[in-house]
């Protein structure tokens, strides 16, 4: 059975090995009636969603058996436990776009003025928790910070298993970087 779902899903991806994951949403203005096009590219400034926030979960594990219910139906074996929201570097200036996951959060974010002008640019940044974080074993999104340096918007990125290469895609290039 499914743990959570929701609505406004713009993009997830889990962080770290701990069953961490970051879902970017943008939930709809309800003082806009519910006929507007939802189709339509999300345009905050225009008044009728949301910013889009990276909210951070975490799943944890039910310690009771799964129970039956009717129609062969059961309880999940774990829930998600809300870390709280990222606060995204750049301020206003930048709307996140996509999330890519790994041993840390890659958040791809546009410009204010990209959105104006439908241009696929922007920026990305790497989060991770603080190291005092990781050993007390605090896990709320209030502990994640910026790593390294800013990249430009990828299309891709990918780790490898232990974690220590990262593959960023920028259209027909590629490049490799090592992890510390």
């Amino acid at each position: 059975p499914s743990v959570d779902s929701g609505n406004d899903t713009l993009s997830f991806a889990w962080v770290g090995d701990d069953d961490n994951f970051a879902i970017l949403r943008q939930h709809a203005d309800p003082s806009f009636p519910s006929d507007w096009d939802s189709n339509s590219t999300y345009l905050p400034y225009k008044g009728k969603l949301s910013r889009p926030q990276v909210e951070l979960y975490k799943l944890a594990e039910v310690e009771v058996d799964a129970v039956e219910l009717a129609a062969g139906a059961s309880v999940a074996a774990a829930t998600t436990v809300r870390l709280g929201s990222l606060n995204v570097r750049g301020g206003d200036r930048v709307i996140p776009h996509v999330l890519f996951g790994g041993p840390a959060l890659c958040v791809g974010c546009l410009s204010v003025s990209d959105f104006n002008t439908n241009d696929d640019e922007g920026i990305a940044y790497f989060y991770s928790r603080k190291g005092a974080a990781i050993e007390k074993h605090d896990e709320r999104a209030s502990v994640y910070t910026t790593i390294g340096t800013s990249i430009p918007y990828p299309d891709l990125v990918t780790w490898d298993e232990c974690g220590q290469l990262c593959a960023i895609s920028y259209g027909s290039r590629v490049a490799v970087y090592v992890s510390e």
